[in-house]
């Protein structure tokens, strides 16, 4: 092969890797100002993943980021998207102002911001609950916490 073959190898090398990067989760986005602080929101972590120990590991690393985390559990559900559950404001507050701490941006080649990623937002009051927010785990928890990794 001479010098010149090399370079649509080369240029599509790039193009694929460039487009990897464009799928990927990216920087993290700075929590809603409005309305409580994370760290006066109780959460309790649920792993409707199936993954071994999750909720475990990522309701650390939450504490590590100044959330305020009471407590962990698994559910029988396997759920495909993350969702984070009010269950004390009608109005959706405290899931959104969790949602928004832990979103993150999708980037186009790894570079320019494309789009904000957060969780998904429910509301199901429940009153008797100690917490006023769950956070269920689904498959696609590794964009929120790129960081953490599941112990087996």
């Amino acid at each position: 092969m001479n010098r010149q073959s090399w370079g649509y190898p080369l240029f599509f090398c790039i193009l694929f890797t460039g487009l990897i990067g464009a799928i990927e989760c990216g920087k993290k986005v700075e929590p809603s100002r409005e309305g409580k602080a994370v760290s006066e929101i109780g959460i309790k972590v649920i792993n409707g993943t199936g993954v071994r120990r999750l909720a475990w590991t990522i309701a650390w690393d939450m504490v590590n980021k100044g959330f305020n985390v009471f407590g962990t559990g698994d559910i029988n559900q396997s759920y495909q998207k993350t969702v984070v559950v009010d269950l004390k404001d009608k109005e959706g507050n405290n899931a959104r102002t969790v949602a928004l701490a832990l979103g993150t941006e999708r980037r186009f080649l790894g570079i320019f911001p494309k789009e904000k990623l957060i969780p998904a937002i429910e509301v199901k009051i429940d009153s008797s609950c100690y917490v006023d927010v769950l956070l269920i785990l689904g498959e696609d928890y590794s964009c929120f916490f790129p960081s953490v990794r599941p112990i087996y």
